[in-house]
């Protein structure tokens, strides 16, 4: 019996070790091109209904840190300036912001429960209320269409915008732009080498909650002020897109001839 049992045992561990190195076995990988849906009208309304959805929580954590750093609740916006300020000055800045993350997974914990729970970090900021649906006619769901397409479109042009802004900041399509972006990079290099990077954090941690809570709200308050000294606003509206490149190229070409 003992003999027999040993070799049980060998064979098991003998199953477990090839299945393991199994694992490890390398094949090619497949590409694997996944059917496209065809256009249907439906489908499209859906899918934005979807993604609007998605968005929600995003687009309503925006909206309350832009009530916050504009100050439509000034007691509400002192007092997060005070206790961030107090946070950072003291090195506590990033354990905050994580007791903030757990504190909002609680809550949607409770939310999920069933609990009814309704928390915004600015009193009266809230998500804007749908319109109830109703039966809607044939001309009012090919208006709806209409408007989702419109709504893509802009969409889908807004996002283009943003990649091609990117990609051409990075390419060096407007030297002067991209020169102040390399020559801060070799700023923030040399200044990660000398110093200590506790002080770094002290002072990245204080610089952010002014520019949030102040500066940035004397840029949205004073346009001008913007135009002249935000230097992040200055590089981004001036950055071009591929359209606004033909469009310079051809209006070169045109005063040339």
């Amino acid at each position: 019996m003992g003999q027999a049992e040993g070799d049980h045992v060998l064979v098991a561990a003998y199953n477990r070790f090839g299945a393991y190195i199994g694992d490890f076995r390398f094949q090619p990988e497949e590409n694997t091109v996944e059917p496209e849906e065809p256009l249907s009208a439906k489908r499209l309304t859906e899918n934005m209904r979807r993604l609007k959805r998605g968005a929600k929580p995003v687009t309503n954590f925006k909206r309350n840190l832009f009530a916050l750093s504009s100050w439509q609740s000034v007691y509400t916006s002192a007092f997060a300036f005070i206790i961030y300020m107090n946070a950072a000055w003291h090195g506590w800045a990033i354990p905050m912001f994580i007791f903030l993350a757990i504190l909002r997974l609680s809550l949607n914990y409770l939310i999920s429960r069933g609990w009814r729970i309704q928390w915004s970090i600015v009193p009266g900021v809230s998500e804007p209320v749908e319109p109830p649906k109703e039966d809607l006619t044939v001309s009012e769901k090919f208006q709806l269409v209409l408007d989702v397409a419109q709504k893509a479109q802009n969409l889908f042009g807004k996002m283009a915008d943003v990649l091609e802004k990117i990609k051409n900041l990075f390419m060096w399509v407007h030297p002067e732009i991209t020169q102040k972006l390399y020559i801060g990079l070799w700023v923030a290099l040399i200044c990660s080498c000398l110093i200590p990077y506790k002080l770094m954090g002290f002072m990245i941690g204080l610089y952010a909650g002014i520019k949030f809570f102040i500066i940035n709200f004397l840029f949205r308050s004073c346009p001008k002020l913007r135009d002249k000294y935000d230097t992040p606003h200055i590089i981004w509206t001036s950055l071009p897109t591929d359209p606004q490149l033909k469009e310079r190229g051809g209006a070169t070409l045109s005063r040339r001839r």
